[in-house]
């Protein structure tokens, strides 16, 4: 039996460790595989899977950060000394550490963000490393392997794979069976951090609240949170904003509510944008890397420009004023998820790039 290392270090709830976990139980589930999963995650895993906890690395660059690098280094090479693996390094920061792993087994590395942005010359060249010695990077869009792959010479190129994330469309994220809320609804769900735009999604949301009666749920944790609460408080919205903090099951407010929005500055491809289309919402969200992939403008939802406020605001207007039209786009949204994101699509793509090493 093949074993399947999965590693994850990320220090917070992203998707993109959700999108592991899901991984982990597919494989572990339908596929023959003895599966590892090295994380600090507290996410409930099918008990066929092994928890192995490993120390992560901060964001921050500090002594302190090459100390926790050498650390994770020790506790990965520590889990797969044993060779003949299949080991998925989930992110850039997992990628990146592909050259001091031990060569007797065939890594994968999952790359969810693009290398614009911060320090791009040192990104570039640790993503040229990591692609150099793993057997696969695996991107989570066409807009990813575009810039990834810019030029790349061919052996390299050949190395770098699109496969679309995928959910479960079938059993968790479906359109309600009852009723949503009364009042049309806005939710937003992810880590409250800068880079996803709550703060001026609430200043968007106060905007309209006096024009059209509806409410906005908050979910999720992090460092925003007290920044969203005084912002609710000093602008008189307690009756309008909900703030739930950190939910593993997302679906039951996506079936309550009526319309997703995620201003964010910067993303991959957002999971609960998937999420909410599969729950028949529609979403309104920026223009950033791969989210043009997922949303049509009138079809399913809206783009707009990172921190366009007044434009954000118009959307939101809209889609309160329009409720019939909001539904509309989440019908359509669901049936772009079914076709192009489901968690088979996603799986049979893993399987196949895994049969080389099997």
């Amino acid at each position: 039996m093949k074993t399947l290392v999965l590693v994850n270090i990320f220090d917070n709830d992203e998707g993109a460790e959700l999108f592991l976990k899901t991984l982990a139980s597919k494989f572990v589930e339908d596929r023959n595989f003895t599966v590892k999963f090295l994380s600090r995650s507290h996410y409930e895993l099918d008990p066929r899977i092994e928890r192995v906890p490993i120390r992560t690395i901060g964001r921050r660059a500090s002594w302190s950060l090459l100390r926790q690098t050498l650390h994770c280094i020790k506790d990965i090479r520590l889990a797969v000394r044993n060779g003949n693996s299949i080991v998925v390094l989930n992110g850039e920061r997992a990628m990146y550490l592909a050259p001091f792993l031990p060569r007797s087994n065939a890594y994968v590395g999952i790359k969810h963000m693009s290398i614009e942005g911060k320090h791009p010359v040192f990104k570039r060249v640790a993503f040229l490393l990591a692609l150099l010695f793993s057997k696969y990077v695996v991107t989570i869009s066409d807009y990813h392997k575009r810039i990834l792959g810019k030029g790349l010479p061919d052996f390299l190129a050949r190395k770098i794979r699109v496969i679309y994330l995928g959910i479960d469309c079938h059993n968790k994220f479906i359109p309600p069976s009852a009723l949503r809320n009364d009042v049309f609804t806005f939710v937003i769900a992810g880590s409250l951090i800068r880079r996803k735009g709550h703060m001026d999604l609430l200043e968007s949301f106060s905007n309209i609240v006096d024009k059209a009666y509806c409410r906005l749920d908050i979910v999720g944790s992090g460092e925003l949170l007290e920044d969203i609460r005084t912002y609710v408080r000093v602008h008189s919205l307690d009756d309008f904003v909900n703030i739930h903090g950190f939910q593993e099951n997302t679906e039951k407010f996506f079936k309550l509510c009526h319309a997703f929005v995620l201003p964010s500055y910067s993303e991959g491809m957002p999971l609960s944008i998937l999420e909410a289309l599969a729950c028949e919402l529609p979403v309104i969200s920026t223009n950033v890397v791969a989210i043009p992939e997922v949303i049509t403008p009138g079809l399913n939802g809206f783009l707009i420009d990172p921190g366009d406020k007044n434009q954000l605001s118009e959307h939101m207007l809209y889609l309160v004023q329009n409720p019939d039209i909001a539904a509309e786009m989440g019908a359509a949204g669901r049936q772009i998820v079914l076709s192009r994101f489901s968690i088979e699509r996603m799986m049979a793509g893993y399987e196949r790039l895994f049969e080389g090493f099997l």
